[in-house]
């Protein structure tokens, strides 16, 4: 069944009506909540105190590299009226003559001799010798002499090295120690004060020395080293060698 025309008209016109009314309608405003983040009369939250870093640990202090430790020998020969001659360590010796050996360091030091009749032979700790008492400990830049404080005697002719009749060599280990304890003369004291050969040559080859001879001593003929090994800077071993012709 058609709607009549009469209703159909009232249809449409009640529709624009119903359009125009929405359309002048005013529009209601937005809601907002009112959050701390833009209402000015909200409490504002603290931020949470962050931790502070803990520093890094600092490294250790390094310790301080020692100096090169500098020595000096010298070789002088006594004399039938007691006066001493200072001679060259490569001099040929004979029977008969007497030496002593005059060392220095720049720096304080203990200074300890191990003796060899040969280079073969066994050695034995020529000094100190604690059965007189001799002292090793030497300040820098003070001259010690040995054989020192002979028997109580103290006459270079009586207190000095005597070289025997046989053709070869004789060998004084001359050992520079800023520190009193060796351990290759502890284990010769407990030895009975013998050093064997095989013994010295592992120890001194163990220092890897690295040795500068190019700055003269105090006189002519004084043999100066300077060891330039920063892992064995505390010390210097130098050999001397005896000529001897009977």
């Amino acid at each position: 069944m058609r709607p009549r025309p009469a209703t159909l008209r009232l249809l449409v016109l009640a529709s624009g009506l119903l359009f125009a009314l929405c359309a002048n309608a005013p529009h209601a405003p937005a809601q907002r909540r009112n959050t701390g983040a833009w209402d000015p009369s909200a409490p504002k939250s603290k931020p949470r105190p962050r931790p502070k870093p803990k520093p890094a640990p600092r490294p250790p202090a390094a310790p301080p590299k020692s100096r090169a430790l500098a020595v000096q020998y010298r070789l002088l020969k006594v004399n039938d009226n007691d006066s001493q001659l200072e001679v060259s360590p490569v001099t040929v010796f004979h029977g008969g003559d007497r030496l002593r050996v005059a060392v220095k360091a720049d720096d304080d030091v203990y200074v300890f001799v191990i003796h060899q009749k040969g280079p073969h032979q066994p050695g034995s700790i020529y000094f100190p010798d604690t059965r007189i008492g001799a002292q090793n400990h030497v300040s820098k830049g003070e001259q010690l002499v040995f054989p020192s404080n002979c028997a109580g005697n103290h006459s270079p002719s009586a207190c000095s090295h005597l070289i025997d009749g046989r053709d070869g060599q004789e060998f004084f280990t001359l050992i520079f120690s800023r520190s009193e304890s060796i351990s290759l003369l502890e284990e010769a004291n407990a030895a009975g004060g013998v050093v064997t050969p095989s013994a010295l040559e592992t120890y001194v080859g163990g220092l890897a020395q690295k040795f500068d001879a190019s700055t003269r001593g105090d006189t002519v003929f004084a043999r100066r080293f300077r060891n330039l090994n920063p892992r064995s800077a505390d010390m210097v071993v130098v050999r001397l060698v005896l000529n001897k012709r009977g």
